[in-house]
């Protein structure tokens, strides 16, 4: 549905497409790269990989190790895509009927800060378990 604008000024139609523009522009455009870098990084790193488990033999502890410390990209690469949907979208909650100044929510910022807290440090602890059973993985391989 298209809608006519009746009335408004040059001034006017300037300012609303003005803040129609994202909030953080710089937050997408570093979070993008970030995300991009990560895809690149993981799939250069499976090229080698495809080379090295070409044969039977065992592959080799320095391939692996690195390994363990290339495997985070991919999660770092989704919370990117993530703030770039998310800041990209400003100023709508839903594009075109839900502004986000009136997309608030109803609770305090002590608990908004513990329900992220809570979330930084469940996704924090899930990290250091998949890491560290890696390594212990690629360790009892040695």
């Amino acid at each position: 549905v298209h809608k006519t604008i009746v009335g408004a000024s040059d001034k006017q139609i300037a300012l609303a497409a003005q803040s129609a523009l994202p909030g953080y522009p710089g937050l997408i455009y570093w979070a993008y790269r970030l995300m991009i870098a990560c895809g690149i990084g993981g799939l250069l790193g499976l090229i080698p990989g495809l080379w090295l488990v070409r044969g039977s033999n065992p592959l080799p502890v320095c391939w692996l190790k690195l390994c363990v410390y290339v495997a985070p990209l991919p999660w770092v690469a989704a919370v990117s895509g993530w703030c770039v949907a998310e800041a990209g979208k400003q100023p709508w909650t839903i594009a075109g009927v839900l502004p986000t100044f009136q997309a608030v929510s109803s609770q305090s910022e002590m608990q908004l800060g513990i329900g992220i807290a809570a979330y930084i440090l469940a996704y924090g602890l899930l990290l250091w378990l998949g890491l560290f059973l890696m390594r212990q993985a690629v360790t009892a391989r040695s």
